[in-house]
């Protein structure tokens, strides 16, 4: 995912909870964080998903001293 992407979906889980607080309502508040959650819990995913080719990369150079 692409840097540019990626703060998209984050400005998208701020909008949510600055909606969810304006509108006075925890009901839509509490649906707003859970979304935001839900986004954010995606766009790890993916970055997850393109280093995962390139972890036993990271295995193998991890040195403890």
């Amino acid at each position: 995912m692409s840097m540019l992407n990626r703060y998209f979906f984050y400005a998208v889980c701020f909008v949510l909870v600055v909606v969810g607080i304006l509108s006075h309502s925890y009901a839509l508040l509490g649906l707003s964080v859970v979304a935001g959650i839900a986004v954010g819990f995606i766009t790890e995913l993916y970055d997850n998903k393109r280093d995962e080719k390139f972890k036993h990369l990271n295995a193998n150079h991890q040195y403890k001293h």
